[in-house]
């Protein structure tokens, strides 16, 4: 099914197989730009409206499948009239050319887009296999970029996308290779299906377990809500240890690359840290607020404006942080796993907690005050396992995509360079 090209020939765009040629966009495709219709005028564009419309943030959900049809809006049959907007016919290429510059997506439905978008409309549909271009705009994305202009954000314009030059194979050959590619994305889909459906089981049973437990009849009501009967309202700060973390001063190139695992904010995951992005010297120790915290204690993100604020993970080393960190360990009546979960399923909640005017952050007084259900040991220990269990399979699956994605991106550089050929009748 494959051989390796040996007759190659020097082209504007590098090497490429003697029998291939090298095209312009604009040859191959015609290109349009997208628009916004007014949003003042919701009910003349908006409302009811039954026109797919794109944008690069509906292309960004699409998680890295081929096909997409529309967005989260339509708009009516009125503002195309209006707007004079591009529809571009099922199989034409959609690329995100500002905000960001590269999604690229193959319509499975006849669609508008704004103008964060380019549309691409095969001039001959029988000349070309959109899903080709789809895989070779994918591999392209730096160098979209790097054509790109702009002070405030950057944009690929239609005028430089069209002279933009791309490979092009036999029609035959551009479907021989998307058959390949095709079926490794098929194998990605299904891996992604997988984990999604085991976080949605995961999210459910975390919130079954931590409020309810495991096989009690009888609740009451609590200042945090309804627990079973058996179960006390407890304190982060009467059950656990606090402390934090400090960084060493960058100007001295000693304090830093030793042997001492260093934690910041922005490693801390919901995930055993096994590894460290910096490490610190004994030196770099002693001159900073810094302390090494033993393997098995619970690390929470106080700053971080993304996502990473209200985080946590488990040390599965012993390790310092950094002073964006609080260090929680137990007194004995916590099981540290127990409690990390317990940490996940209220992230918003602990969140909302955040205080400051022009940077929200949560601080030691908010972790200390916080009130968490307190099961049995033996009941912690129980509700932990069943939600690791699940976390293990994550693990596996996660790392079955990353390596399934590592395959699919060195079969894109063998089959769209040419370096690799599909046979082809």
């Amino acid at each position: 099914m494959f051989y390796r090209e040996t007759a190659f020939q020097e082209t504007a765009i590098g090497r490429v197989p003697k029998e291939w040629t090298v095209k312009h966009v604009r040859e191959l495709f015609q290109v349009e730009t997208g628009t916004t219709p007014s949003t003042a005028r919701k009910v003349d564009y908006w409302e009811n409206g039954t026109v797919n419309w794109l944008t690069p943030a509906d292309m960004s959900k699409s998680n890295g499948a081929i096909y997409i049809s529309g967005g989260e809006k339509r708009i009516t049959e009125k503002a195309v009239r209006d707007y004079n907007l591009a529809i571009m016919p099922k199989g034409s290429l959609i690329l995100s050319t500002r905000a960001p510059v590269g999604y690229v997506a193959v319509l499975s439905e006849e669609s508008a887009f704004n103008q964060g978008c380019k549309g691409l409309m095969p001039r001959k549909s029988e000349d070309v296999c959109p899903e080709f271009y789809y895989y070779y705009l994918l591999s392209k994305k730096q160098i979209l970029n790097n054509l790109s202009s702009g002070s405030t954000f950057k944009e690929l314009s239609k005028e430089m996308l069209e002279k933009v030059r791309v490979v092009y194979p036999k029609p035959k050959e551009q479907h021989g290779i998307v058959e390949v590619l095709s079926c490794v994305d098929l194998a990605v889909q299904k891996t992604f299906e997988v984990i999604a459906k085991t976080e949605r089981l995961k999210k459910g049973l975390m919130q079954q377990l931590l409020t309810k437990g495991i096989g009690h009849k009888e609740y009451k009501d609590t200042e945090i809500g309804q627990i079973p009967k058996e179960w006390q309202v407890a304190d982060v700060d009467e059950e656990c240890m606090l402390g934090t973390g400090g960084t060493p001063s960058r100007t001295n190139p000693h304090y830093f690359g030793g042997r001492i695992p260093w934690v910041k904010s922005t490693e801390v995951n919901y995930e055993i840290i096994t590894r460290t992005e910096e490490s610190l010297t004994e030196l770099g120790l002693e001159n900073s607020n810094a302390k090494v915290y033993p393997s098995g204690s619970l690390v929470m993100a106080l700053y971080g404006q993304g996502v990473t604020r209200g985080k946590c993970a488990i040390f599965g080393i012993d390790a310092a942080v950094n002073q964006a960190c609080a260090v929680l360990q137990s007194k004995g009546r916590v099981h540290i796993p127990y409690l990390f979960y317990w940490l996940q399923n209220s992230y918003t909640k602990i969140r909302n907690l955040s205080q400051g005017a022009n940077q929200a952050n949560l601080n030691m007084g908010i972790i200390r005050s916080l009130k968490f259900p307190l099961p049995p040991i033996y009941e912690q220990q129980e509700i932990a396992g069943v939600l690791s269990s699940i976390d293990r399979k994550l693990s596996i699956e996660r790392d079955g995509k990353t390596k399934t994605e590592r395959i699919k991106l060195g079969l894109m550089d063998l089959l769209l360079s040419g370096k690799v050929r599909v046979k082809v009748d």
